[in-house]
């Protein structure tokens, strides 16, 4: 899918109606899929239309069919990749629905942080699989522990809790 883009936004295919993109007619199998897409197929099923809207072209909803494995569906002349919300980085280190493992290192209070718990949400609803080791450092406490008297409980004694 990202190659297919990227191929078509590096040939200029996608934006400037060069040889190699057609933009479906009445008549065509591809042409009866996209009208379907966006006149029942995007109320139905939003999600399976990212980026496109009740508003968007006849050729951003080609573009996306055409995105997909075994569509019928040619390259669109006219259409524009930067039309959908979600463009897959060229060259990205992680690639996306990739896995992450991530650990804390130098923090205090590690067992009571929750922007690690928050960071693992987050990266799980991007689709990534990430594993979540335990938060613990050994040795720490991991709850409050009760103790008869504190250190400096005189300084404090005047005080009625």
């Amino acid at each position: 899918l990202a190659a297919k883009a990227a191929a078509a936004r590096g040939a200029g295919l996608a934006a400037g109606g060069a040889a190699g993109c057609h933009t479906s007619v009445k008549g065509e199998p591809c042409h009866e899929h996209v009208r379907w897409s966006m006149e029942m197929g995007i109320r139905q099923n939003p999600s399976w239309y990212s980026g496109l809207s009740t508003s968007s072209s006849f050729e951003a909803f080609q573009m996306l069919l055409h995105q997909m494995q075994d569509s019928d569906c040619p390259l669109p002349c006219g259409g524009s990749l930067e039309e959908l919300d979600t463009v897959l980085q060229q060259d990205a280190i992680l690639p996306a629905n990739g896995k992450l493992r991530f650990y804390t290192i130098g923090s205090s209070n590690v067992v009571w942080e929750t922007w690690p718990d928050q960071l693992h949400v987050m990266l799980k609803q991007l689709g990534y699989s990430v594993d979540m080791p335990p938060l613990e450092v050994a040795g720490a406490l991991t709850r409050p522990s009760k103790s008869p008297v504190c250190a400096d409980a005189e300084a404090w004694s005047s005080l009625s809790t």
